[in-house]
């Protein structure tokens, strides 16, 4: 599965290099955040820009 930002730029190859942290809630993904002092934003498919798919976490 590819992952995209709301800005279209795709960010699969961090998160294949675990540079970006992948969870399927906003609550988990938030939560992470505060633990690491990062912040969390959603991740689309290219085929639907309006379905939310997961969220990511940068490392």
């Amino acid at each position: 599965m590819r992952f995209f930002t709301e800005n279209d730029k795709e960010i699969t190859d961090r998160v294949k290099d675990g540079r970006t942290k992948i969870f399927t809630d906003a609550n988990s993904a938030e939560k992470y955040a505060r633990q690491k002092c990062s912040y969390h934003y959603p991740l689309f498919a290219m085929d639907n820009k309006k379905k939310i798919i997961a969220y990511g976490v940068p490392k």
